[in-house]
């Protein structure tokens, strides 16, 4: 896994709660029960997560393994880490349809940047609580 610095960090944790604030914007706009609901809905519990383990990285805190629990169990942490790796894929085919170093194209980097970020730190959790429970 690459080195994540404390300014790509920090960059990631600001671009995650604009994404959070948009996201919480847009839920009563869809209604309950629907597709678009369901996705905003897993969208918004995957960056509360990536959003904490950010917070917690910043913070070099230590977690024991009973408040890794509390955070998120283990079985979850794949459905948090597919609305991610979606943001990824979505970002980056818009992101195609524009030359390198238009405003367009630009405007995609700091979110795939930080979705990046996310899947990581969500991955490395995952091993990490892989490996606990071993």
């Amino acid at each position: 896994m690459r080195n994540i610095t404390k300014e790509q960090l920090e960059s990631a944790h600001k671009e995650i709660v604009a994404i959070i604030r948009k996201c919480e914007n847009m839920e009563g706009k869809f209604a309950t029960g629907t597709s678009q609901h369901t996705l905003l809905k897993n969208r918004l519990f995957s960056m509360h997560v990536a959003k904490q383990l950010i917070e917690e990285k910043l913070s070099l805190q230590m977690r024991t393994a009973d408040e890794n629990a509390k955070i998120i169990p283990l079985q979850e942490f794949a459905s948090a880490i597919e609305p991610v790796r979606s943001i990824i894929r979505k970002c980056s085919k818009a992101q195609s349809k524009y030359e390198k170093e238009t405003a367009n194209f630009n405007r995609y980097e700091p979110m795939i940047h930080a979705m990046q970020i996310a899947e990581q730190l969500l991955e490395e959790q995952q091993l990490q609580q892989e490996a606990e429970a071993c």
